[in-house]
């Protein structure tokens, strides 16, 4: 009995086994061979394009319209066609809502039903973002130098329908909690820009004394100047130490991209043993690569590793959420190369401008509680998605 585990209330009918290829006479890909790209044109559409089950249209180059003429009719999808990414990046889809003339290029395969009102696209790209779709999928991709999903075995890949009134229930439900996910993503990314935006007006741009736009003390009075001072001035550098993963246990911290490790006074490096001092989390890390982070206050203390510089402040009166935004906005580059350069002696020639202690409270309890605002978002947009895989598990056969 082909049901699924999940259903709505009032349908006990069977789902229907059928090929693809049955349901779709219209399965091709694009253009092989890509044309110049222009600056204005028709937006040709590759895998690349198809993100988070939408076709990223203002994301995409252009082509000529005589380029374009000059296309078959495979590589001009219509309104309604669902694209599965085949090449490369296997199994990425989205619904093509818009009428909007595009191209497309051969590493996405276009399916279009021949009976949309008995066999509904918006059903069927939900089904495409199942688990049990995939694994079809993946199991006869051609695993030569570039997986490819040929478009002979898409139309022989087997899916269940229901009728069409349950078919539209479950897209239904399943676009409205699409749709949630979409609003909250929108959202954060909305605030995230906001913040980027008013962080050019917190912090002087080169050459200023002053930010553009300043915080006041409770009685309205300004703040005192900025003032100016190298990094070494104001915190004390030192680098991590060369330690030997597999004589160390290492603690994971979502802080840091590298990884930071604890154990005893002595460590044992690629080199030899040396000594690696304890750094306490009132200390500011900035990595190689020039990501920066407070130190996790989960832990009193841990052991830094190379190409992790650790800084800890000289003067008094320093809120270090602060001079984490501060330092995050230092771009230290190799001129030749443009890799970031931060050792120990560099980075702590460069300068950098911060105001009084209790305006950089003020500038650091305002960032902070976008942040928080933000991570509340993306928590509720990952319970959404993992709320939408559960229902895709159970919800279809």
């Amino acid at each position: 009995m082909a049901v699924p585990s999940l259903r709505f209330e009032g349908f006990r009918d069977d789902w229907q086994l059928w090929l693809l290829g049955d349901l779709c006479n219209h399965v091709s890909y694009g253009l092989t061979v890509r044309p110049e790209y222009v600056e204005q044109g028709i937006p040709l559409i590759s895998a690349r394009e198809v993100v988070n089950g939408e076709v990223a249209i203002d994301k995409a180059p252009l082509i000529s319209h005589s380029d374009f003429d000059k296309l078959s009719s495979k590589a001009k999808p219509q309104q309604g066609d669902v694209f599965l990414t085949k090449t490369g990046t296997i199994g990425l889809s989205a619904l093509f809502k818009s009428d909007i003339i595009i191209a497309i290029t051969q590493n996405i395969a276009v399916i279009r039903f021949d009976k949309p009102d008995e066999f509904m696209p918006e059903f069927f790209i939900q089904y495409l973002k199942t688990q049990q779709f995939l694994r079809k999928a993946i199991s006869k991709v051609n695993q030569s130098t570039i997986m490819d999903l040929q478009l002979g075995d898409i139309k022989k890949l087997e899916c269940h329908f229901p009728s069409l009134p349950e078919q539209r229930k479950i897209a239904d439900f399943l676009s409205a909690v699409d749709e949630k996910i979409r609003l909250l993503t929108e959202k954060k990314e909305k605030l995230e820009t906001y913040k980027k935006g008013v962080m050019q007006k917190l912090f002087p741009k080169q050459g200023q004394t002053n930010p553009e736009l300043r915080f006041k003390r409770n009685d309205g009075t300004a703040f005192p100047d900025w003032e100016e001072k190298k990094v070494k001035e104001i915190f004390e550098i030192k680098a991590g130490g060369d330690i030997s993963k597999e004589n160390v246990s290492k603690v994971k911290s979502e802080n840091y991209p590298y990884p930071i490790y604890a154990n005893s006074e002595k460590a044992k490096g690629l080199y030899g043993w040396s000594d690696i001092y304890k750094i306490d989390y009132d200390s500011i890390t900035v990595t190689g690569r020039g990501s920066l982070g407070l130190a996790n206050a989960r832990f009193s203390a841990f052991y830094p590793i190379v190409r992790l510089l650790v800084l800890r402040p000289k003067l008094k009166n320093m809120d270090l959420r602060f001079f984490e935004s501060v330092l995050n906005q230092l771009r230290i580059y190799n001129e030749s190369t443009g890799v970031p350069q931060l050792t120990s002696p560099q980075y702590g020639t460069y300068k950098v401008r911060f105001p009084s202690h209790e305006e950089q409270i003020r500038i650091a309890d305002f960032l902070v509680a976008i942040d928080l605002k933000v991570r509340n978002l993306e928590t509720k947009i990952d319970q959404k998605k993992d709320f939408k895989k559960g229902l895709l598990q159970q919800m279809f056969v």
